[in-house]
């Protein structure tokens, strides 16, 4: 609609700002105490705290994994000490053994006699402290040859245990811990077989360990902190870096919950002195002894636990701190936030002249400051509203549109101007009557009073819109074509007080539609009555409408094209280049295309049209739809198609005369050399030759016509060039050596002017072959053929380097017919002759005939 939406808005806006300026910033006030009343400063520590908890849980995973990374390192520390000890054991005991595997090699040991004992026995005992005993012993456990640091007394039932089952070890093996009654010692007794030199077992070596020495050997370099133990398959101590008197022997803590399979692995466990050790255990091969290290815990882990215990004083301290300093802050927040809250109270009780005094750089200063600054925002806007009142009345009065305000009751209170002079009514009149009895509104199609637009807007409480057809009775009668619209008008409360009608006269622009829709119904009936095929059809290629030519041309009623594309009526082989050319007008290439093209029809029979397609846009150049003629040119094509085979039936004459012309003229030269052949004249002979030569030309002319079969035009170039040959062959002398030049260009003439040049060039040449070289005299003939620069005119020279031309020749004195033809030829062909001779030599005979080419219109 034609009118301004502003105005039922300003209207409003006039109403809002009646409000009390007490009652506006009494909401403020009251947002400002609710704002103190929640604490700042506790929600300032929550959100340190709220800040602190990501980093203190990002603190205990990073502690986590540290001691994971130190158990891990513990681990292989205690590992490591195993490892060393288990290494350190193993390559004792393969020393051991390789000793023992000496002795028992010796043939005095072999012997097995008491009588004769080695006695590198006693000097190995003596050598090595550390064992008690060494014993040589058959089969039956009797001992052949003994040597004992202590009192020697009878085995005790462990050794001979040990040694059945020593005798049924093939190799070197190992007993467990013993306890040897004549040493009082704990001892490990280690046993090789003794063989003969069968290699049959005739007695056993045992050596017996003492364990206590063993352990002060083997853990002589372990640190005083560690515990290691060494095991038996039983899991009795057999070795122990701390107090290993008070232990061999006995149970092993460590081992107690181990598995018997288990080779190797950690375990945590409190000692019998109630330090918690982490321990780990490996397994000898072969004599399945389990070595134990271990290092107490807290020794392992210190490193991590200073680093903890220092970490949480640094972070409590600093949270504690950053509490404290979010305290203090939120002290400073909220002074100058009460301060403004006192101001807002007072302004709330009446006090409009209270102004806040905070002072700063601080953004609740900055607040303040856009406080004070609202505050006189306020002040103007008061002082603004009795004047927006006054400007209120003059802006009805000048605005072009009508405007109509009433009560909640439908009774006018305000009219502008414009109202005035469409309804008839001055306000002096139509204050206070009903809307209904000033504005009567009616249906313009029906002529039905329309609905009161009052009653509508306080039904609905919302701006409505009048139907586009409503027409206003004026008081005298005349009818305005209005676009009106109603909104509600509220007061303070949001209540609705009454009601703005904002309309304006559309009567000519009404008009202006009524005949837009004239024309285009015009254009409709003109579309539907077209003598040719019309369609509009759509950027996808479906029909949008089509007229009856259109559908009596292909067969189809309109419900069946509207419901098919063009793609589906078109000849497949036409239909690539239908579209191609749509895109590219949709794409701004081409404005519109014509072509010819096949329809198929609904019988199914094509159809020849001649097709004309445009497109249509908006105004941004957005493309809408095709507008397409589509003309019946079947009838045509039929007749084109007719003229066609006329015309190849023509040209096949023309070809057939040609062909017949030829035949004839090469007749007609046969017969004239036969006569030829029979005269003895020489005179007569050559005017037979001159004869001969013109046929030759006429007909090799007609030849050329036949092979090519263009009639329209003749290539100069290839006729003269074998023209020019045939007659050179015939026409040289034999006595002379006489060479035949050609420049010839490419000229397109006609078959009339195509006859006189090779005749010409005939003659010229003949005439130079029988003049220009007597008595055998050698030379050169050049024919030239070019277009003149600048110019239409075609150039045709022949020129020879022979005797030349007299002084005084002149050809309208001479009596030659050949000269004679060439004159006669030149006028035929509107040529220009010129005769003389070239710069360079002034003996050279020269004839140039310039011309224009005269083709036929295609």
């Amino acid at each position: 609609m034609c009118f301004s939406p502003l105005l039922p808005r300003r209207l409003l806006s006039a109403q809002l700002s009646q409000l009390s300026f007490a009652n506006q910033v009494k909401g403020v006030g009251e947002m400002a105490r609710s704002l103190v009343s929640d604490s700042i400063r506790t929600r300032i520590v929550l959100l340190v705290l709220a800040i602190a908890l990501p980093i203190l849980t990002m603190l205990i995973w990073f502690f986590i994994l540290d001691l994971r990374h130190t158990r891990e390192h513990a681990d292989a520390k205690v590992k490591l000490l195993a490892d060393n000890t288990a290494q350190i054991l193993n390559d004792y005991l393969l020393e051991r053994e390789r000793v023992l595997l000496s002795l028992a090699a010796r043939p005095m040991l072999r012997s097995m006699d008491a009588k004769h004992c080695d006695p590198i026995i006693s000097d190995y005992l003596a050598l090595n402290p550390s064992y008690s005993t060494l014993v040589v012993l058959d089969l039956n456990a009797h001992p052949i040859c003994s040597v004992s640091q202590y009192q020697p007394k009878t085995d005790s039932l462990a050794l001979s245990q040990f040694f059945s089952a020593a005798l049924r070890q093939e190799v070197f093996s190992a007993s467990a811990a013993i306890f040897e009654r004549g040493s009082g010692r704990w001892i490990s007794a280690l046993a090789q077989p003794i063989r003969n030199q069968s290699g049959s077992k005739i007695g056993l070596l045992r050596l017996a360990l003492d364990l206590q020495k063993l352990s002060d050997d083997v853990f002589r370099s372990v640190p005083n902190e560690a515990l290691v133990t060494v095991t038996d398959q039983d899991r009795l101590i057999l070795l122990r870096s701390q107090q290993a008197s008070s232990f061999i022997g006995k149970p092993s803590a460590t081992s107690a919950g181990l598995s018997v399979d288990m080779r190797e692995g950690f375990v945590s466990i409190k000692g019998l002195d109630g330090i918690n050790r982490r321990t780990a255990f490996v397994t000898l091969a072969g004599l399945n002894w389990r070595v134990s290290a271990g290092l107490p815990e807290h020794e392992l882990l210190a490193d991590f636990r200073r680093t903890l215990w220092r970490s949480l004083a640094v972070g409590i301290a600093t949270l504690g701190v950053a509490i404290a300093l979010a305290w203090r802050i939120g002290i400073a927040i909220i002074r100058p936030i009460s301060e403004l809250a006192t101001t807002v109270n007072r302004i709330s009780n009446g006090d409009r002249s209270a102004r806040t005094k905070l002072a700063g750089s601080s953004e609740v200063a900055m607040v303040g400051r856009e406080f004070n600054r609202m505050l006189d925002i306020f002040e103007q806007q008061a002082v603004a509203l009795k004047s927006g009142e006054q400007n209120l009345a003059i802006t009805l009065q000048s605005i072009g549109d009508a405007v109509i305000a009433t009560d909640a009751a439908g009774q006018i209170t305000r009219m502008n101007p414009t109202a005035e002079r469409l309804t008839g009514w001055p306000l002096s009149e139509a204050l206070g009557l009903p809307l209904s009895e000033v504005f009567q509104i009616i249906d313009a199609h029906t002529r039905l009073p329309g609905l009161p637009p009052v009653t509508r807007v306080m039904h609905s409480g919302a701006t409505i819109e009048m139907p586009e057809d409503t027409v206003l009775l004026a008081r005298d009668g005349r009818e305005y074509h209005i676009a009106d619209s109603a909104a509600p008008i509220r007061d303070r409360s949001e209540q609705i007080v009454g009601v703005v009608l904002v309309f304006s006269d559309i009567t000519e622009r009404h008009r202006i539609a009524a005949e837009k829709m004239l024309s285009v119904a015009q254009m409709e009936q003109a579309f539907d009555a077209s003598p040719i095929g019309m369609a509009l059809i759509s950027l996808d290629g479906h029909f949008l409408r089509v007229n009856p030519e259109l559908c009596q041309m292909l067969g189809w009623t309109v419900a069946d094209l509207l419901h098919c594309s063009i793609q589906s009526i078109a000849s497949p082989a036409d239909l690539a280049t239908d579209l191609q050319f749509m895109a590219d007008m949709v794409e701004g290439k081409r404005s519109s295309f014509q072509l010819e093209k096949r329809y198929l029809h609904k019988d199914g029979h094509e159809v020849w049209a001649q097709l004309n397609v445009s497109l249509v846009r908006e105004i941004n150049r957005t493309p809408i739809h095709f507008v397409a003629q589509i003309q019946n040119i079947s009838e045509r094509k039929q007749t084109q198609d007719a003229l066609q085979a006329s015309l190849a039936e023509k040209v096949g004459l023309l070809h057939e005369v040609h062909h017949r012309v030829k035949n004839n003229l090469q007749v007609i030269t046969s017969l004239l050399r036969l006569e030829r052949a029979r005269c003895t004249e020489a005179e007569t002979q050559t005017v037979l030759n001159d004869i001969i030569g013109r046929v030759r030309a006429m007909s090799l002319l007609h030849e050329s016509l036949y092979r090519s079969g263009i009639f329209a035009s003749v290539d100069l170039r290839n006729y003269l060039k074998e023209l020019c040959n045939q007659a050179f062959r015939a026409l040289a002398p034999k006595n002379a050596v006489i060479h035949l030049e050609l420049d010839l260009d490419s000229v397109k003439v006609s078959m009339d002017q195509a006859s006189p040049c090779g005749l010409l060039v005939n003659e010229l040449l003949s005439n130079s072959l029988k003049h220009g070289f007597p008595d055998g005299r050698n030379g050169l003939i050049r024919i030239r053929l070019q277009h003149l620069s600048g110019s239409q005119e075609i150039l045709l020279q022949v020129s020879d380097n022979g005797v030349g031309l007299p002084a005084d020749f002149d050809i309208k004195m001479n009596s030659s017919l050949g000269l004679q033809l060439v004159s006669d030829l030149t006028r035929q062909i509107k040529g220009r002759l010129e005769i003389g001779h070239s710069q360079e030599n002034r003996q050279t005979a020269l004839f140039s005939i310039s011309f224009t080419a005269d083709l036929p219109n295609s």
